[in-house]
């Protein structure tokens, strides 16, 4: 008995080890597939990650130099801006330069013809003067 019971371990130790053996097989097959995907992975990265790299510097400079540019053109155009508002402000006061000139005008007009009329009343002899 003793040695049907021995022999009956060895297949029962016989059948478990083979199992133990399949399913490492198994397991070791799947690692390698992993393995091999994730160095085809890696490659792909090492291959790609470099070009993909220069291409966000280069996209990097060309947006710093679009900033630089427009805070060159805000410059300008804040300069723009407050040169049409000393225009807008020059028109201003020539506009009221020129009323004052008209309105000057008007005065010098109205005191040269009250000369005329003065030295009308001078020049002529008492009693001789119309009234228009």
């Amino acid at each position: 008995m003793l040695n049907g019971l021995l022999v009956t371990a060895i297949i029962l130790i016989s059948l478990v080890l083979a199992a133990t053996v399949v399913v490492g097989v198994i397991v070791v097959r799947r690692l390698s597939k992993t393995v091999e995907a994730a160095e085809a992975a890696l490659e792909d990265i090492r291959r790609e990650l470099p070009p993909t790299l220069r291409a966000a510097q280069d996209a990097l400079k060309g947006i710093e130099s679009l900033a630089a540019r427009t805070e060159e053109e805000m410059t300008r155009v804040d300069q723009v801006l407050r040169s049409a508002d000393r225009l807008i402000s020059g028109v201003a006061v020539a506009d009221a330069a020129m009323k004052a000139v008209r309105d000057s005008r008007t005065t010098v007009v109205s005191l040269l013809a009250g000369l005329k009329e003065g030295l009308k009343v001078l020049r002529s002899p008492a009693g001789t003067i119309k009234e228009d």
